[in-house]
C-alpha cells in the first residue's frame, strides 16, 4: 500500500511538474508574440498610428497614451483642412491649422472606440499603447458625420413641429460640429423633398430662418407697486410653439433661462424697471448644459 500511494504521488507531482512546464513555456510564448506585435507596430509607421504613455496609474499612461495619438491624427489629416479653406481667418493659415488641431483632441477616449490598447507595463510603472490602423482614421470623422447628420433630421423635424428651442439646439450642435470636421465644407444633408444642401452655408440659413419665423407679443400685463407680470404670445409662422427657451434684459443684466411652452411666456420685473416699454429678449441656442449629456459635445462646444 505504501509503495502504491508513492507510486501515485511520484506519478500526480511529474503530472504538475509537466503542467508547470507547459504554463511557463506559452507565458513565454505569449510574452514573446506580445513584443513582437508591439514592436512591429511602433516600426511600421505606414499602416499604424500610435501614442505611448507612462504614468504611476494605468488610466493616466491611457491618456497620455491618447494624447500622443491624438496629435497624430492631427498631424495625419490637418493636410486635408488646408485643401478645405474657403474663407479667410485672422492670423492665416497657421491659425487655421492650430485651430483644428484643437479641435481634434475633442476625439477623446469615448470616441476613439477603434483605438485599441495595450499594457506593456502595469501599476506603479505603467506604460500603455494606443494604436489604430491609418486606415481606420476616416472612420473616426464618419462618426461624427453621421452625428451631424443625425443633429440635422432632428432639428427638421423640431422646426416643423414648432418646438423652437429643440430646432435651435439641433441645427446649432450641427453646425458647431461641423466645424470639427476636415471635411465639413463638402459634406451635404439631403432634405425631404430630395434636396442636397450643403451644410456649411445652409445651417446658418436655416438658424436665422427660425428666428425670422418667431413672432412675440406682449398680451397681458399686471403691475402691482414695483412689480410687473408681463405674459408673451409667442407663435411660429401662424402657430403657437411647442416650447422655445429665452433670456429678458431686467434693466442690470439678462435673467437666468425661461422656458416658454404651448405659446405662452412670462417676464417679471421689479423696481423702476417695472415701469418699462419697451422689452429685449435674447434666445437660447447654445444649449451648453444640456451637451454636458454627450462628452464629445460638450469638449467641440469647449473649443470651438
Amino acid at each position: 500500500m505504501r509503495i502504491g500511494r508513492i507510486t501515485s504521488k511520484v506519478n500526480a507531482a511529474v503530472k504538475n511538474r509537466k503542467l508547470f512546464f507547459m504554463l511557463a513555456f506559452s507565458v513565454i510564448c505569449f510574452i514573446g508574440a506580445y513584443s513582437q506585435s508591439v514592436s512591429e507596430i511602433k516600426a511600421d509607421r505606414d499602416a499604424y498610428i500610435w501614442g505611448e504613455g507612462e504614468g504611476n496609474t494605468l488610466w493616466t499612461a491611457d491618456q497620455q497614451a491618447l494624447s500622443m495619438l491624438i496629435s497624430q491624427i492631427s498631424v495625419h489629416v490637418s493636410h486635408i483642412l488646408e485643401g478645405n479653406i474657403t474663407s479667410v481667418v485672422e492670423g492665416g493659415t497657421e491659425t487655421i491649422v492650430k485651430n483644428f488641431q484643437s479641435t481634434v483632441n475633442t476625439y477623446s477616449n469615448a470616441t476613439l472606440t477603434n483605438a485599441i490598447q495595450i499594457i506593456e507595463s502595469d501599476e506603479p510603472n505603467a506604460i500603455v499603447l494606443r494604436y489604430m490602423r491609418r486606415d481606420e482614421i476616416d472612420k473616426i470623422f464618419k462618426e461624427r458625420e453621421n452625428k451631424i447628420q443625425g443633429f440635422v433630421a432632428n432639428a427638421e423635424y423640431a422646426k416643423a413641429n414648432a418646438k423652437i428651442a429643440d430646432a435651435l439646439r439641433y441645427y446649432y450642435w450641427a453646425f458647431i460640429l461641423l466645424k470639427s470636421h476636415p471635411n465639413g465644407n463638402q459634406i451635404i444633408f439631403t432634405d425631404r423633398s430630395g434636396q442636397d444642401n450643403l451644410l456649411t452655408t445652409w445651417l446658418p440659413m436655416q438658424i436665422n430662418d427660425v428666428f425670422s419665423g418667431l413672432q412675440i407679443e406682449a398680451v397681458n400685463k399686471e403691475t402691482s407697486g414695483d412689480y410687473t407680470s408681463i405674459t408673451l404670445n409667442i407663435g411660429f409662422r401662424g402657430q403657437m410653439v411647442e416650447n422655445f427657451d429665452y433670456t429678458f434684459w431686467d434693466g442690470l443684466r439678462f435673467t437666468n433661462l425661461v422656458s416658454a411652452r404651448n405659446g405662452t411666456g412670462y417676464i417679471e420685473l421689479y423696481g423702476i424697471n417695472a415701469e418699462t416699454t419697451a422689452l429685449r429678449i435674447k434666445a437660447e441656442y447654445k444649449f451648453e448644459y444640456e451637451a454636458r449629456i454627450d462628452k464629445e459635445l460638450e469638449e467641440v462646444l469647449a473649443n470651438i
